[in-house]
């Protein structure tokens, strides 16, 4: 068997649009989970409160925040 012969043309083709469609929900999901880091710092201290049970000072939230924008180049 061949290179070429392992997938039809018709899966060949379709593959380009669907990384595209991926790609594109992707950044939707990363761009709104940025946004919502950055205007909600404190969400990482509830989560942790609500889900594992431990408390996080508040300024966790806000620390968090400005070593993620430290990065923004």
């Amino acid at each position: 068997m061949t290179k070429e012969t392992l997938m039809s043309p018709e899966i060949d083709k379709s593959i380009p649009a669907a990384l595209l469609i991926l790609r594109f929900f992707l950044a939707i999901f990363l761009l709104q989970w940025s946004i919502e880091k950055l205007i909600l710092p404190d969400a990482a201290a509830r989560i942790a409160r609500s889900f594992y049970g431990v408390t996080l000072p508040d300024s966790i939230g806000l620390s968090a925040t400005a070593s993620r924008c430290s990065f923004i180049p």
